[in-house]
This record gives C-alpha cells, structure tokens and sequence, in this order.
C-alpha cells in the first residue's frame, strides 16, 4: 500500500495534469471560434442630422419653339441653315424653285376657277328644278280642280237621271189612279229632256269653236280651255242618251201591259238609284287620288350642300393661294422670323415641302431652361421654389440663385435629358432608386437671359437636411428581411470559459434615410444598445460573435 505522501502526490499530479488539458482545449476552442466566429465592430446610436442631396444631370432647352411652315408638295432648290446653327430675324433658311412655285400658284388658280364654275352649274340646276317642282304642283292642282268639276258634274247628271226615273214612277202611279193626262205627262218629260240636250250640244259647239279658233302655241297653255271642252262634250253624250233611252222606252211602252210598265220604271229607277251611287263614289275617289299627287307634289327636293362645301374649299384654296403668291414675291426664299437656334430640318436640297413644320427653331427671345429627370425617390426631396445649383459639365462655372420653377410628371425613359437619370445622392442602398417602368418626373429651372444656350449639358444640385434625430445608425447595419428593417443589437453574456457576445435580432422602423445614415423611430432600441455595424461573414440572430476594434484587432477581457 502507498503511503499518504504518495497518495498525495498523485492527486497532485492528476489534478495537474486535468488542469493543463483544461488549459488546452480552451485555447483549441478559442483558437476554433476564431476562425469560424464572425468578427464585427460595433456603435451606438448617435444624435444626427439626415442630409439628403440630389444630383441630377439635364440639357438646358429652348422655353418656346416654333415651327416655320410652308405649303406642301413645293420642291426645295436650295437649304441654308443646319441643325444646331444660330440664326438671325431675317436671315434665309431655304429656297424654293420659282419654277413650281408658278405650277403651284397656277394649279390652284384653276382649281378655285372650277370650284367657281361647279358652284355656278350647281345654281342653274337648282333653280330648274325649282321650277319643275312649283310646275309640277300646280298641274296637281288643276287635276284636283279637274276631277272634282267632273266629278261633281257626274253626279249632277246622275241625280237628274234618278230624279226623272223618279218622276216617270210617280206619274205611272197617279196615271193609274186617274186614268188621264198621261199624253200631256209625256210630252212635257220630253220636252224637258230635249230642252236639256239642246242646252249642252250648243254649249260643247261654243266651246269647239272657240278651241278651233285657237293656234298650236296658245292651245298648250290653255289647258283650263281643253278640260272645260272635254267635259262639255261628256255632259252633250249624256243628255243625248237619257234623250234616247227616254224615246226608246216610250216606244217600247206603247205595246206593253201597265204591269210591265211599272217593273220596266222600277228597273229604270234602281239602275238610276245604282249609277248615282256609283257616281257619288267616283268622284269621291278621283279626287282622294289628285289630292294625294298635290301632297306629293308640295314635298320639297333633298337638300343640296354643295354650293356651300364649295365655297368653303375656295376660302382654303385661296388662303393658299395667297401664301404662294407671298413666297413667289419673296422669291420663293423663306427667312427667320425670330432670333432662335434651328433644332430640327425637315426637308433636304431637291425634296418636296410637307404638311409638317419644315424648320423647327429654338426662340431665344422667349429665354431658356434646364430640364432634368428626377425619380420618384429623389422628387420627394425637391418643391418648386427651392434654390438649386447649375454646374455645366464642361466646367464653365456655376450658377447659383436659381430655383425650380416646375415639376411636371413623365413616363421614364421619356425624359428631356439625353444622359439618362440623375445621380440619386439621398437613395438608400437597401432600396432601388428608380428604374426601367416606373413613373419619373423632370424638374424645370427657368435660367436668366443669356446664361447658358440651348444644347448645354448641366448637372443641378440641391441639398436638404432633416430635424435632428436621436437614433441615428449607419446605413449598413441596417438589414431588410421581406420589407421588414432591423438590426443587430451587441448582447454580452459571462459564461464559465468567459465572455461570450452574442447577436441579437431587433425589428426597427426608419424614420428617413440616406446613403449614409438611417433615422430610427423610437420601440426598437435604445441608445445604451450598441449595434452591430459590419461583419466579415453573414451573422444571424441568436448567433455567437466576435467583437473587434476599429482597427481589426480582437476586443479581450469583454
């Protein structure tokens, strides 16, 4: 058995032994966390200030243009001016060819002279066919007057006609009774129909007479005559038929029985009732129809505009007319109207003229102005009426003093300057600025006269700044998960082998931002905290990590 010295001593010794192997896996567990600990700096929030400052690049442009235009289809002979020169009122930008310049005068001459003529044709048909139709209404009523005096002469005679088959009835009744005066009877209804035939064979003769005596020439325009003529003659066949019938029936009568005589009058009587009836209706139904053709006569002819279109046309053909006329004695040379810079040409040497602007100038009497894009981003730092910086990018110098006078809304990538965006100085890093589809606007800052001329490229700079904010941190310990802000706060943590720091995950919200700072609002952390800045690996929340000065060297004794 050992003694209790040497039980001691290897006590002594194993313990010794444990402690050095405790000594060397410590420094191989730090040695381990060294290389797989991210190592981070650290800073507290800070008071500050958020200084937001726009840069944008744009052209200086003309504040008025206009357009110098000529009649078209005229052939340029020669072009004086080129795109980007300056010129002087009354200097010439372009000929024209006298040549078909006179083409061009002579050619619309004739067309307003056709015009003119068409207009004077248009007219004499008009007036012709006014006279058709007012010819044309009245013969529709002559035609009524015609055959409403025919009709009404018709029915006259058939009513005479029923009135003496009438009275033939009445008089074989009373004979019947009183067996006398039935030869008297007879004698005074011949008489009266004889008198009656008479009476219209020597009107229809007076008539005849009075048409035969007439020429060719005065027999067209006596149609009133014609038709009294004809109906005359009608009235004469029908007196001298109820003449006949009358004596045919007397004779028939003679050899008759007083039964027969009184079915042959009835019979007579009700073809004489039949004929006034069927009188009655024709006439009601020639004058229902001439009626109807005078309607039809009083309905007016289309309308006919043409006089007026033409007219019209000859107005714009003349104001050519005299536009040409004007070139023809400026000889055909077109000058500047106004002192400007000529932007775009739109005809060439030996070319025809356009219905488009063929110079459009820059008025430099109107003055001139900057135009910039801005993006959405940018544009909500910028009001109008805030003082800006121009710096032309050929280094000419600086204007100062002037202010934004508009900032009007535009599609991007349809913009007035050429270079593109402007620099967005106050975008964040963890947001894009500005891009391809989306909405932009340009920012417009009037210059004073003379200053800078059309076609300068400028660069404008504005610069604004915030209330002071308490919680202000770099802007790259600032981290966006899914449109969420956070941070990583710095969490020290004393354990048996030392201090451990540990990252610690804490959701914020950014008041205002820059490229440099982000403004904190207050719920999220304190200004005890410090915040983790940079790292030189990914570091998540919860995650173990290694503090380092600002120089790189490791923090001990934390």
């Amino acid at each position: 058995m050992k003694s209790l010295p040497e039980k001691r001593r290897s006590i002594m010794a194993a313990t010794s032994l444990f402690l050095c192997m405790m000594l060397v896996c410590t420094f191989v567990s730090r040695a381990a966390a060294s290389v797989t600990v991210p190592k981070v700096t650290k800073s507290k929030p800070l008071t500050k200030v958020i200084e937001h400052r726009v840069q944008l690049d744009g052209n200086v442009v003309q504040n008025r243009e206009c357009a110098v235009i000529v009649e078209p289809d005229l052939t340029v002979e020669s072009v004086y001016v080129s795109e980007g020169q300056q010129v002087e009122v009354g200097d010439v930008l372009f000929a024209l060819d006298l040549q078909k310049l006179d083409e061009a005068i002579l050619k619309t001459s004739q067309e307003i002279e056709k015009l003119r003529l068409a207009n004077e044709d248009a007219s004499s048909q008009q007036s012709i066919t006014d006279q058709k139709q007012a010819a044309a209404l009245a013969r529709a009523q002559e035609d009524y007057d015609t055959a409403t005096a025919a009709g009404n002469q018709t029915v006259d005679d058939a009513a005479q006609a029923l009135a003496r088959a009438q009275e033939q009835l009445d008089a074989f009744y009373n004979d019947a009774e009183n067996g006398s005066g039935e030869t008297e009877r007879e004698d005074t209804v011949r008489e009266a129909l004889q008198a009656d035939l008479d009476q219209k064979k020597a009107q229809a003769e007076a008539l005849q007479a009075q048409w035969d005596s007439l020429s060719a020439d005065e027999k067209a325009e006596q149609q009133d005559l014609e038709n009294e003529l004809e109906s005359a003659k009608a009235d004469a066949d029908a007196a001298e038929q109820a003449f006949n019938q009358y004596e045919q029936q007397q004779t028939s009568q003679k050899n008759v029985s007083d039964s027969e005589k009184e079915t042959v009058l009835i019979e007579e009587y009700e073809t004489r009732e039949k004929a006034y009836q069927d009188a009655l209706n024709a006439r009601d139904a020639n004058q229902t129809t001439a009626n109807r053709a005078a309607q039809d006569a009083k309905i007016g002819t289309p309308t006919d505009s043409t006089v007026q279109t033409n007219e019209m046309d000859m107005k714009l053909k003349q104001l050519s007319l005299d536009r040409l006329q004007a070139l023809k004695d400026q000889g055909g040379k077109v000058s500047a109207q106004v002192k400007g810079v000529v932007i775009k040409l739109n005809l060439q040497t030996g070319g025809l003229t356009t219905q488009t602007a063929a110079v459009t100038m820059a008025d430099l009497s109107s003055g001139t102005k900057f135009v910039a894009p801005v993006s959405q981003e940018d544009a909500k730092y910028l009001s109008v009426g805030d003082t800006v910086e121009l710096t032309t990018a050929s280094g000419g110098g600086k204007i100062t003093g002037v202010t934004i006078s508009s900032i009007s809304t535009d599609s991007a990538g349809s913009t007035a300057s050429s270079s593109g965006a402007g620099t967005a100085g106050s975008s964040g890093s963890l947001e894009n600025a500005g891009g391809a589809g989306q909405e932009t606007q340009n920012v417009t800052v009037l210059l004073p006269q003379g200053e800078l001329t059309v076609g300068t490229h400028a660069k404008l700079t504005f610069s604004r700044q915030s209330e002071r904010y308490p919680l202000c941190v770099p802007m790259q310990a600032l981290h966006m998960d899914q449109k969420q802000y956070y941070v990583f706060v710095l969490q020290k943590e004393d354990t048996v082998l030392g201090t451990v720091y540990r990252a610690r995950r804490v959701d914020v919200t950014v008041a205002e931002k820059n490229t440099e700072l982000a403004a904190l609002e207050e719920g999220g952390v304190v200004e005890a905290d410090e915040i983790i800045v940079s790292a030189d690996r990914e570091v998540e929340g919860g995650a173990a990590v290694r503090l380092t000065d600002s120089k790189g060297g490791a923090e001990t004794g934390k």
